[in-house]
């Protein structure tokens, strides 16, 4: 976001191979959030259906060895993107975030960025469907106890949310090709990234009552000390 902020404040002051490099950074990032997500899918999975082996496939070091090895995958094959042709780079002529129009590009922006990541989406969103209906059925287990539900539920909500708010934004980028307007695009491409990227604290924050708690002790803490100070 500030690269684009930026060229759009103070124009042209990226070489090419630079904004290549800025939007293989971007990409990479994204991808690492996606696959970290994934991580805890199967990691749901696992508590679900082999909560005896859950300890075992899913302590500290082995869930430490999982997030770097979703990094370096991110990394690595995205790096695709810095290759000629292949690029993903802002343009500051039409304020959105584009595929190089040469035939690496073209095929990056359908199968990767709209089929993979719809497919990866949809996958995830189904599992963690899946997870609740089981979290639901296996009310009776001991590992499974009434307030466990409760705090298992907002996350797969979350899930489920942030897998439709992504699926939308994808979409978003290829609907913004049929408009010719640079406002409507820039809104349709990276203003609607943006948002993704904000959905995430802020569906935390809407669905979990432990992370709301903070911020109305705030809001109790600041108006009695509007009333102290009125007295």
């Amino acid at each position: 976001m500030t690269l684009s902020a930026s060229q759009l404040l103070f124009g042209h002051w990226l070489r090419d191979k630079d904004k290549t490099v800025a939007g293989y950074l971007a990409l990479s990032l994204q991808y690492s959030s996606i696959y970290t997500s994934i991580a805890m899918t199967v990691n749901r999975l696992v508590a679900v259906n082999c909560p005896q082996k859950y300890s075992k496939w899913f302590g500290r070091k082995n869930t430490v060895m999982y997030i770097i090895a979703c990094w370096l995958i991110a990394w690595v094959h995205n790096a695709v993107h810095l290759e000629d042709g292949c690029s993903f780079t802002f343009q500051a002529e039409t304020c959105q975030f584009e595929f190089s129009n040469e035939q690496c590009g073209r095929t990056l922006s359908l199968y990767q960025d709209l089929i993979y990541n719809v497919i990866i989406a949809i996958v995830s969103t189904l599992v963690d469907i899946y997870c609740l209906l089981q979290l639901n059925y296996k009310k009776e287990m001991i590992a499974y106890s009434v307030n466990r539900r409760k705090r298992e539920k907002p996350w797969f909500l979350q899930t489920i949310l942030n897998s439709i708010f992504y699926v939308s934004m994808l979409g978003s980028f290829h609907v913004a090709v049929f408009f010719e307007e640079t406002s409507v695009r820039f809104i349709l491409t990276v203003a609607a990234w943006q948002l993704w990227l904000l959905s995430g604290p802020l569906m935390i924050i809407c669905t979990d009552e432990e992370y709301r708690t903070p911020f109305r002790s705030f809001r109790h803490i600041k108006t009695t000390t509007e009333v102290t100070t009125a007295f």
